[in-house]
This record gives C-alpha cells, sequence and structure tokens, in this order.
C-alpha cells in the first residue's frame, strides 16, 4: 500500500490501493512515495515516526479519491525552490492559506485524539529539509497526520496488507495412533510388539531365574517357611471331614495361576501333595523342579558342575524306541534309529525348555517313573565315565527285576543315538584310544550300569517320599556329589516343606513383580509336514538326493 508521507507533495502524488488505479504513477520531480507493510514504521524524515499495526488495516482500499482534495489544497502552500534551497533558517510565518487547510482537515487539537473506524494508523509527518519544524501547524507537530483526518467513504471494506507469516500457527504434526496389541496375540517369551509406525512395550524379565539360589541342606528362611504354611493351609480347619479333597472348590482356586515356565499351576493341591508329608509327587511336580535344576545348571549360582536334565516323557520315548528296535530284523534294527527322532532332539538340546547340547555337559540326570509299580528312580548318565548310574531309594527285590529290565533300555538306546547325532565327534576330551572309559569299545555298545546302594539314603518303609527323594539326589548330583550323605535327607519333610516354599515365594514375586521368565524354547530338530528343520536339511531336499 503507497501512502504519501512528504506534506509538499500532495498536488503530485497519488495514493494508490489494490485497485487497478495503482498502476497509475506519476514521477514528478518532487514527488516521493512510501511502501509499508503491517508492522513496518513509516519514516519520512528524522522528526516523526509512528508503527502501524498489522491489526489496524483492511486490505484492499483505494484512498485516491479521498486524498485528492487535500492534495490540492497543500497544493497552495508549496514553498518555492529557491526558498528550499537557500536552507532559511528563520522561522517562517504560516500563511492564512495553511490555516484555512488546517481548519478544512479537521486536525485534532492538542490533548485531543480524534477517534474512527481504524485507530492508531499514523501517517509519518514529513518536513523539507531547511524548514524548521516549528512551521507546522499546532496539532500536526506532536500527532501527524492519520487516517482519521480524511474522510473515508462509506463502503470502506478492507485495505491490503502483506505481513510476513507467523512462525508459531504451522500445522502440527499428527501423532498418529499408537497400537497396543490384544492379550490374546501376546506371547509370554516376547518383550516387544510392533504394529505400523508404533512400538509398544510387552512385560519385562524377571530379575530371577530359578528358586534354586540357596544349596540344598542349608535351612530356609524361617519367615518365608511361615508365609507359606499360613497360606497354603488357610480355611483348611473349615473343610468338613466327609470331603475327599482338603481344600473346598473355591479355596483350592489359585486366581491368578502361578506360572512355572513349563506349568502353570492354579490349584491349591499342587502344592498341598508337594509339601504336605504323606502325599504322592506326580509329574508336573518332577518337571517342574528338574526344568529349573537345568536354568541353574546354565545361570548360576553354584554351576560348577556341567549337567542337564531331561523331563518325564523322556522315558516313554526310550520304550517306544526301543520295542520299535527289538522288533525290527537284525539287517534293519540300526535304521530305526534317525538323529530327527524325538531321542535325538534331546541330546542335539532341542525339545524342552532350557535344554543343553548333551556334548557340553559331563552329566544328564535322567528321571524315572514306574508306573506300574508306583515307584521314582533317577538314572545318571556319565559321559566321561560311559556309565549309568541308578538312584533308587527303596530296592526291593520284588521290583528288582522290572528297575533292571527298564534301565537296560536306557544302557542300550542312548549309545545308539550318540553315534547317529555325531556325539563324539564334537566331545574332544574323548578319545576311544587313550580314553579309559571308550578305550576297544564300539560305540553302539551299551553302557555300564552301576547301582547305588550303599552311597545313598533310603526311604522308610510303607512311605510315598521316592519323588522328593529323587528331586533331593538330582540337586545333589547337580552339585558334584555323586555320593549323598545319609543324614542329610533324615527329615524328607523338611526337604517338602523347602520345595514347596521355594517354588511358591518365586511365583508370587515374579506375578507381583508383573515379569515373565526369558524365553528357554529350544525348538525341534525336525519339525512336520516338511517344514525346515533346525541344522538339519529338510525332508524335501533329502528325499531329492
Amino acid at each position: 500500500m503507497n501512502v504519501i508521507n512528504k506534506r509538499f507533495d500532495l498536488d503530485e502524488s497519488k495514493f494508490a490501493g489494490s485497485s487497478t488505479k495503482n498502476n497509475y504513477q506519476h514521477q514528478g520531480e518532487n514527488n516521493q512515495q512510501f511502501q509499508f507493510n503491517a508492522g513496518d514504521q513509516l519514516h519520512g524524515s528524522t522528526s516523526n515516526t509512528a508503527t502501524i499495526s498489522p491489526e489496524h488495516f483492511q486490505p484492499h482500499v483505494d484512498l485516491y479519491p479521498d486524498f485528492q482534495e487535500a492534495a490540492e489544497a497543500y497544493k497552495a502552500a508549496e514553498v518555492s525552490a529557491e526558498h528550499l534551497q537557500g536552507n532559511i533558517e528563520e522561522e517562517p510565518v504560516i500563511d492564512e492559506v495553511a490555516e484555512a487547510q488546517q481548519a478544512d482537515l479537521h486536525l485534532s487539537t492538542e490533548g485531543e485524539v480524534p477517534q474512527s473506524l481504524i485507530h492508531g494508523v499514523t501517517v509519518t509527518e514529513v518536513v523539507p529539509e531547511g524548514i524548521d519544524k516549528k512551521v507546522v501547524p499546532e496539532g500536526i507537530e506532536n500527532k501527524g497526520l492519520t487516517l482519521d483526518d480524511f474522510e473515508l467513504p462509506e463502503n470502506l471494506s478492507q485495505l491490503v496488507m502483506y505481513g510476513e507469516p507467523i512462525r508459531d500457527e504451522s500445522t502440527p504434526v499428527h501423532p498418529g495412533r499408537t497400537r497396543q496389541p490384544g492379550k490374546h496375540a501376546r506371547s509370554p517369551f516376547t518383550s516387544l510388539y510392533s504394529s505400523g509406525g508404533s512400538t509398544s512395550v510387552g512385560p519385562k524379565f524377571f530379575y530371577l531365574k530359578h528358586p534354586f539360589t540357596s544349596v540344598i541342606g542349608e535351612n530356609v528362611d524361617p519367615e518365608l517357611t511361615e508365609r507359606f504354611t499360613n497360606w497354603l493351609y488357610i480355611r483348611s480347619d473349615k473343610i468338613s471331614r466327609r470331603r475327599k479333597c482338603y481344600f473346598s472348590k473355591k479355596d483350592n482356586q489359585i486366581k491368578p495361576w502361578l506360572d512355572f515356565g513349563c506349568e502353570k499351576i492354579d490349584k491349591k493341591d499342587w502344592f498341598y501333595d508337594l509339601a504336605h508329608p504323606g502325599q504322592v509327587i506326580n509329574n508336573t511336580h518332577i518337571d517342574v523342579i528338574m526344568y529349573y535344576l537345568r536354568k541353574r545348571g546354565k545361570y548360576g549360582p553354584n554351576n560348577n558342575t556341567r549337567f542337564t536334565t531331561t523331563d518325564c516323557l523322556f522315558k516313554t520315548k526310550i520304550e517306544r524306541i526301543y520295542d520299535k528296535f527289538i522288533s525290527s530284523p537284525p539287517e534293519q534294527r540300526y535304521s530305526v534309529v534317525k538323529p530327527e527322532d524325538d531321542v535325538g532332539e534331546y541330546i542335539l538340546g532341542y525339545r524342552i525348555l532350557a535344554n543343553v547340547a548333551w556334548d557340553l555337559v559331563d552329566y544328564v540326570l535322567i528321571p524315572v517313573n514306574l508306573v506300574e509299580n508306583f515307584h521314582w528312580l533317577l538314572l545318571v548318565f556319565d559321559i566321561k565315565d560311559r556309565q549309568l548310574y541308578v538312584y533308587d531309594s527303596m530296592v526291593r527285590a520284588n521290583r528288582h527285576k522290572t528297575v533292571e529290565t527298564l534301565v537296560d533300555k536306557f544302557s542300550i538306546i542312548i549309545p545308539l543315538y550318540l553315534s547317529c547325532t555325531g556325539f563324539y565327534g564334537k566331545r574332544k576330551d574323548i578319545n576311544f584310544k587313550s580314553t579309559k572309559a571308550y578305550i576297544e569299545k564300539p560305540v553302539t555298545d551299551p553302557l555300564d550300569i552301576q547301582w547305588m546302594v550303599a552311597e545313598i539314603p533310603q526311604q522308610k518303609e510303607g512311605s510315598v517320599d521316592c519323588g522328593v527323594f529323587v528331586a533331593a539326589f538330582a540337586e545333589y548330583v547337580s552339585l558334584g556329589d555323586l555320593a549323598i550323605p545319609k543324614e542329610d535327607l533324615s527329615d524328607i519333610d523338611q526337604h517338602r516343606r523347602r520345595y514347596g516354599a521355594l517354588l511358591w515365594d518365586y511365583a508370587t514375586k515374579k506375578q507381583e513383580d508383573g515379569s515373565i521368565s526369558e524365553s528357554e524354547v529350544t525348538g525341534r530338530l525336525a519339525r512336520r509336514k516338511g517344514a525346515p528343520a533346525k541344522n538339519e536339511r529338510t525332508r524335501v531336499q533329502r528325499k531329492k538326493k
């Protein structure tokens, strides 16, 4: 927008808005025009300077017709060129024409500020060089010319204003939606979930790897034992004696269930059978204890002995392969044993949680359940000595034959799978020419069997504590003690309470912390339906060759 700021050049100047009249600009000698934007200051001279605020403007206004009369009036008051060039320092006298123009322009008097639809927009007064500021009439000297001094058209709607963009008013970036995984889509072994461009964090891992941080034989914290006992037997005195179950259906529920990795327990009966004297331990108790012993062997503490364990199903796998091996013709027996079989997966470190390949350990602890005899025993495979130790807490003549037949199956099948899985090629400490236990022995020969009777404690006649003895035997052997002192297991009920309290405390702390255990999934060697197998060629590739 162009505005005239020089008082004495109104006759030659044009006041242009946004219309087509802005194109006409007279190029007279004394004609001076000034372009300003919103927020800029107009400088016509050093005498007066005014700031034009953006809010006072309305765009698209043609001021030429309204200022035409004022320009003609000021033309009569033009100072001669000689007077300007002479730089007259004398104070000029304002003539009658200037006084008339002041009255016609309705200039505001001293101390009064004229009001209009547009306020505060002041056009800076410009005094020609060489003329004293006092020649300017009173009222113009201090206030200067403003738009209030002129008659604006009634149809005035807006002024053209070109201002810089406001930096603060920029379009914000939309953050997008954060996707959260559903409860059914969450994996207990995965900590992060990604969906689109967002990521949400899952449950954290528990800081304890296993509950067996103390050594067997040491006293458990009395406060822990008391808290576990109070939790286990709460409301038990109100149960009717006619009930077959120790807990009512309501009190037996554990909500939410306790996570032991390989098992999820939602019944109090499970802890009652483990910790209460005279109760029978089942496969789930043994599997949980063996699972955490494997984790202790991997992560410590007290892991100076290299060992691993199996689960209770390993005995079933051995019996199944043995029956198939014996029933096959002699020339086809060895073709029955394959590395992708279940037993081969155990040996290679797959199949069960937290498993370790047998070529990395010295002992393999195998729990065995004699279902027909209602009895538990422990087999320990000593790899360096090539022996199978039998830990039986109750040796009876009437079932010794059954136990001996079962142990023979292990001694025959295990060497066959060690051979077909390439086990001996991975052990640098085993040499068939220099290692005593392997000298002049074929790799497929049965293992030597050692019965541990005098070296271990025996359970009381008529008791059903064989499962607790197996758990205690395995814990002692994992510490490197093949011979177990009898006095250490004299109070087997104390070991019952110890296992129950340690497992309960571990599971409840993990639950209260909102944590999960790290993934210990080892997978399987060969998958069904021709899917790719770990460390092995797929079945499709084998068929092509």
